[in-house]
């Protein structure tokens, strides 16, 4: 009890912070500190240190240069504050895979989920914008759009994710490749989703992110599986 008591005063407090520094709103906050009481009784401080990274990291991305993605249109509502939608949609695949204790699914997921957020905050930046489907330039902001600066920051943003993978015990160099390649690769299913259902107004933005960060954790876990890890294990240079 005296644990838990002390997880919450903790969660209370990062919560306050971040609430007082306008990077959610209260409803937004205060799904994250029910999310992170959760995740930190449940399965230790580790896994809730790699979601604060990429709230962090996503938060700073949100915020770089917000009066020139708000000049473009492209800026996110409320002065950048997320709401508990943004919240949910990033935070609901990983939450499954906290239920189930998967620590390869939990950190793809939250792979695909930053590489996604930085994609979309910094790629926004780029003139050069075209859709995923077709490859045809269109407006920055652009549901499925898609740009070469969008890109790299996606496939470096999943890799800062899977760095971390010591924290969750996860310390093979393949296994840790498979993390960083299956959250760029929900990143552009994120996209392909965002050109074609969300585009036509099937589905919302929540939704996108819901199964785009699903499909990574799935993906990761399905390679794993596979042994697909052990086979490429035997091409990498390096050991992590």
């Amino acid at each position: 009890m005296t644990t838990l008591v002390n997880i919450v005063l903790a969660c209370g407090v990062l919560s306050a912070v971040i609430y007082a520094s306008r990077l959610l709103t209260f409803r937004g906050t205060f799904g994250a500190f029910i999310i992170a009481v959760f995740i930190w009784s449940t399965r230790g401080v580790s896994w809730l240190l790699v979601l604060l990274l990429f709230f962090v990291v996503g938060s700073v991305g949100t915020k770089w240069k917000y009066k020139h993605k708000e000049r473009a249109g492209t800026a996110e509502a409320r002065k950048g504050r997320r709401s508990i939608e943004n919240v949910l949609g990033s935070s609901y695949a990983p939450l499954l895979f906290v239920v189930f204790s998967s620590p390869v699914g939990f950190l793809a997921s939250v792979a695909g989920a930053m590489a996604d957020n930085l994609a979309s905050e910094l790629g926004v930046l780029s003139p050069n914008v075209r859709l995923i489907t077709t490859l045809r330039r269109v407006p920055r902001g652009t549901d499925g759009g898609v740009s070469l600066w969008g890109l790299f920051v996606s496939f470096v943003a999943a890799g800062v994710i899977a760095a971390v993978s010591p924290l969750m015990g996860i310390t093979d160099a393949a296994t840790v490749a498979i993390i960083w390649l299956s959250g760029f690769a929900g990143s552009l299913f994120d996209s392909v989703l965002g050109a074609t259902l969300e585009r036509r107004g099937t589905i919302g933005k929540t939704e996108v992110n819901i199964a785009a960060t699903l499909f990574s954790g799935l993906l990761a876990l399905a390679l794993v599986q596979a042994d697909v890890a052990v086979a490429l294990a035997a091409y990498l240079p390096f050991k992590y």
